[in-house]
């Protein structure tokens, strides 16, 4: 797949999808609501790998006891040719990486489809098969969890 950023095609590729850890426990009957939360992690690798990682990890707990039931984290990795030609740093020495906006959304919102679907099918058979992540709007779920309003702006 390629994006294009000023005059230059960027391209790219999933490398692979992994589930990290699974943990179901069935022995606990939630009576109460059910929480659900979860984390992204992003790593880059820009030495001879190109490549960016997005770990999901989910976390259902009973509310009321915090017990945790059910997790999951799942790894998606993509191959971003010319990856270290894109880090930047700034003025306070912070290294970043500078893709094009829609693309980071792409890329966040593909590794959250893949921990939906690989949480789906572990828990299949389970009492909790019915709790999945719910959908989402990649582009606003993606400033939320990354708290930068004014990196899509």
């Amino acid at each position: 797949m390629t994006m294009v950023k000023k005059d230059k095609s960027l391209q790219w590729a999933i490398k692979y999808i992994k589930e990290l850890s699974f943990m179901v426990n069935e022995s606990i009957d939630p009576k109460e609501e059910i929480a659900m939360k979860y984390q992204v992690d992003v790593k880059t690798d820009t030495t001879d790998a190109d490549l960016i990682r997005f770990r999901i990890t989910v976390h259902y707990t009973e509310r009321s006891t915090h017990e945790e039931f059910l997790s999951s984290s799942v790894e998606t990795g993509y191959v971003v040719k010319g990856l270290k030609d894109l880090k930047e740093e700034s003025e306070d020495g912070d290294l970043s990486i500078n893709l094009p906006d829609k693309l980071w959304v792409a890329l966040f919102s593909m590794a959250y489809s893949h921990t939906r679907a690989i949480l789906a099918r572990s828990a299949y058979g389970s009492k909790f098969q019915h709790l999945i992540l719910p959908p989402i709007n990649p582009e606003q779920e993606f400033k939320r969890v990354f708290d930068n309003k004014e990196i899509l702006d």
